[in-house]
């Protein structure tokens, strides 16, 4: 992809990502403005062949437009490196979201041979990390690579994935995206421990030095160990809008934007006719992180 290719992928983005957040009135009335500012592929799980999702992709881009594109994936998952390649060719950049279980030199270097530009590690080992930096190396390819840990990860854990290799560690609150009501926060949101201990965030303080945190992660985290109760996802939303609505989630389920909505529909179909699942998404009250999205 050349840099002006890539300019025109990210302004346009830009400017999606934030029509998407306005109510439906303000969309309709800014016209082809309106339209989606990224696409996740969510592979985890999704076992189809490879034609199937390149051609799901085609569908959207001939629709939309080169988008940036998120693979959500498992080491194991055999169209990955594939799927990434084909994306990359469109003049698409790709993020790979990959759990670092079975992340060896081989699968390192058919997410770094694809053509990713960014890959985060979800439940990171150091040999995982020390894997696609080699390969990285070896290539002299220009890939950003960061390990996701949960808030309640040990600080010298952090320390010795960037010794393997990581440009930056962030705190995200699990390798899917929010749990769904209290009983999982512990164990899902934020880590292994009890919503009580997890509390205390051993990396709030230090992770600074890493610069890849999103800071709104911690009151986030905050609100979700103070939820006693419910199985919606996330937490009361004080203020704002969610902006998920500005991208398109292609997995099991269809196409939606939302993991927690109904709505799914067909890659062919017009952005419009996802207007009812996107309307709900700027109406809901509650904050998820959807950790595939940042």
């Amino acid at each position: 992809m050349n840099a002006l290719t890539r300019l025109q992928v990210q302004s346009r983005a830009a400017v999606r990502r934030r029509v998407g957040e306005l109510p439906a009135w303000a969309r309709r009335r800014l016209g082809r403005l309106d339209g989606p500012a990224r696409l996740d592929i969510d592979l985890d799980g999704n076992s189809r062949p490879l034609g199937e999702w390149q051609s799901r992709v085609l569908d959207v881009f001939m629709a939309h437009g080169a988008l940036p594109v998120t693979v959500i994936a498992r080491s194991g998952d055999p169209v990955l490196g594939e799927l990434i390649r084909f994306c990359h060719r469109l003049d698409a950049p790709v993020t790979v979201r990959i759990a670092g279980d079975g992340l060896d030199a081989r699968v390192a270097a058919g997410i770094i041979d694809g053509g990713a530009r960014r890959v985060i590690v979800h439940e990171p080992t150091t040999a995982a990390i020390s894997a696609l930096a080699t390969v990285r190396s070896s290539r002299d390819a220009r890939v950003d690579l960061e390990a996701a840990l949960p808030a309640d990860a040990s600080v010298e854990l952090a320390r010795a994935l960037m010794a393997a290799g990581a440009d930056g560690v962030r705190v995200e609150p699990g390798w899917r995206t929010l749990a769904v009501g209290a009983s999982a926060v512990g164990a899902s949101a934020v880590g292994a421990g009890s919503v009580a201990a997890a509390r205390v965030w051993p990396l709030r303080e230090v992770v600074a030095s890493f610069n890849r945190t999103d800071p709104a992660i911690w009151p986030a985290l905050d609100k979700l160990a103070a939820v006693s109760s419910g199985d919606a996802p996330g937490y009361p939303r004080d203020s704002g809008r969610c902006r998920i609505g500005g991208r398109i989630l292609l997995d099991a389920g269809g196409v939606r934007c939302c993991r927690w909505k109904d709505g799914a529909g067909d890659p062919k179909a017009a952005w419009g006719d996802l207007e009812a699942h996107r309307a709900a998404i700027v109406a809901c009250d509650r904050v998820c992180w959807h950790s595939e999205a940042r």
